[in-house]
């Protein structure tokens, strides 16, 4: 079928369960996702889909246009593997500014041949197949969006 690879940096089913006790949900905090993707068909899906859900999407097709993006003004990104002859999204997700370790990063591609995940960035929280389909890749990105809420809310209440 395909690939999910779930790269979580920490404990997640204990994130995970403290989420399902909190009901926290992207659409409650309105998260906004970038998605980096040169196919419109895929793009498309993803804001309909989100636009459902009340999520906010912004679309880039190319890497030449992420360049320069801030990620805090994204919750979660979205990045295809296999972007364009520019770059790839683990370039994407390097080159983001700002602070991409809270930003978190799905990556997702149609091709199952990427490089090992030592060479990812930290900010790459899972890498899905596309067959999976846009309504399990918007679910992993609310997935990734919620759990940085709650690591967020958890780092406040530590201070």
């Amino acid at each position: 079928m395909g690939t999910r690879m779930n790269f979580f940096r920490d404990d997640s089913q204990s994130i995970r369960t403290m989420l399902q006790m909190e009901e926290i949900t992207a659409s409650e905090k309105k998260a906004k996702i970038l998605v980096v993707d040169d196919d419109p068909m895929f793009c498309r899906m993803m804001q309909r889909i989100a636009s459902m859900k009340g999520i906010s999407v912004v679309t880039i097709s190319s890497f030449a246009e992420a360049q320069g993006l801030d990620a805090r003004e994204f919750d979660v990104a979205i990045l295809d593997y296999m972007l364009d002859q520019q770059g790839t999204g683990l370039d994407v997700a390097s080159n983001l500014s700002g602070d991409m370790y809270t930003t978190p990063v799905i990556l997702v591609s149609h091709t199952s041949n990427i490089p090992g995940t030592r060479q990812w960035p930290a900010s790459v929280r899972e890498f899905i197949h596309k067959n999976f389909g846009p309504y399990v890749i918007l679910d992993a990105a609310i997935e990734a969006f919620d759990i940085a809420n709650l690591q967020r809310d958890i780092s406040k209440k530590m201070m």
